[in-house]
């Protein structure tokens, strides 16, 4: 199932019409319909609107495999998942730009890598003497 039959059916199961959950989001019906058609997509204000009218999540609605199941998942299998097979430069470099400190086009110089592995050091400290003394 893709976004718009997910709409639908999570609309049907409320028990809502087109036009009440048009309404509730302050666009018209016809604009409705196109989501549930698959001709038209809603932002991401009216999907997270659409998720709370609906009583589910986004990431159900958008099946990007985030929602309920991955909260089953433990956090520590996701990182390494998604890390595999990758070096600790391109670790640090896929951070570095997925947290907005670079462009996708940039990359670290040897002395921010070096920055960021000090960090790292620093982090893993902190948080060993924080589990060591059991808070």
């Amino acid at each position: 199932m893709g976004l718009a039959e997910n709409l639908k059916n999570a609309r049907i199961s409320k028990g809502l019409t087109q036009q009440q959950v048009a309404d509730a989001l302050g666009i018209t019906k016809s604009t409705y319909s196109g989501y549930e058609l698959g001709r038209r997509e809603p932002d991401a204000i009216k999907l997270t609107k659409l998720s709370r009218l609906l009583g589910t999540s986004g990431d159900v609605l958008l099946e990007t495999g985030l929602g309920e199941d991955a909260n089953k998942k433990n956090p520590s299998d996701a990182i390494k998942e998604a890390t595999e097979g990758m070096t600790t430069e391109d670790i640090l470099l896929k951070f570095a730009r997925s947290a907005g400190l670079l462009n996708d086009n940039q990359d670290l110089s040897d002395d921010d890598f070096e920055m960021l592995k000090n960090v790292i050091s620093i982090l893993e400290v902190w948080f060993r003497q924080k589990k060591e003394k059991g808070s």
